[in-house]
């Protein structure tokens, strides 16, 4: 299973806002997100306002501090609310922790905070459309720290086309290494999405990286539904 960590670490790869997973995620979490063998337990809690925990135990290799001995086990808590702002629009709010052994007589801790804006209006859902999201993660190995955060825009501009923009930069507690990326897509039918990205990347003393990347998304038979 995904771990429930922050927003983006639970979503397949083809339902990435972007081509590629958020900088700080990629860079602690890794290129597949944290998953593993485990057990999981959500709760929903009886207030007026949607808010669900979620506690989960499982093995699982962190790229932060590497492969996990037999029996070191991964805890997570995760709390998620949602509140309407009017017909149109939400306001999602999450917090996550993510604790466990590093191998050398310590435990790494991994802390992660998020917000999700979302807006449709009344009448034009399925033409007009703004989705802003962002992510603070915090990461200590034991001996090391990092932050690092993530902010994107999605924009549907008309009903078969998307414009979106995001910015993400890591190593704020020493060494900085900012990105940004710029997309465009076309979904011609709910079967199918062509999406062309780029992005730059500036490493600490290092010549900056460019990408450009073309992805097509073609789905055959039933799917069930996306979470929100």
């Amino acid at each position: 299973m995904f771990a429930a960590f922050g927003r983006h670490n639970r979503l397949h790869t083809h339902t990435f806002p972007f081509l590629t997973a958020p900088l700080p995620a990629r860079q602690v979490l890794g290129a597949d997100g944290l998953r593993g063998m485990g057990a999981s337990v959500e709760v929903l809690l009886p207030l007026p306002f949607y808010a669900e925990v979620i506690g989960q135990v499982f093995d699982a290799e962190w790229d932060l501090i590497g492969e996990a001995e037999q029996l070191d086990l991964r805890y997570l808590g995760h709390l998620t609310t949602l509140f309407d702002l009017g017909v149109p629009t939400t306001l999602e709010l999450g917090g996550s922790y993510v604790g466990g052994p590093n191998g050398e007589d310590e435990v790494a801790h991994l802390v992660g905070g998020d917000i999700t804006l979302k807006w449709r209006p009344s009448g034009a859902a399925i033409y007009r459309g703004l989705e802003w999201a962002s992510e603070v993660i915090w990461a200590d190995e034991g001996h090391e720290t990092d932050l690092g955060f993530w902010s994107g825009l999605r924009a549907q501009v008309a009903r078969r086309w998307w414009v979106q923009g995001r910015g993400a930069a890591t190593g704020l507690t020493d060494h900085v290494t900012p990105r940004a990326e710029a997309l465009v897509g076309w979904v011609p039918s709910e079967f199918s999405t062509l999406r062309l990205q780029y992005g730059v990347e500036l490493p600490d003393d290092e010549d900056p990286i460019h990408e450009v990347m073309l992805q097509a998304i073609v789905s055959i038979g039933s799917h069930p539904a996306h979470s929100y």
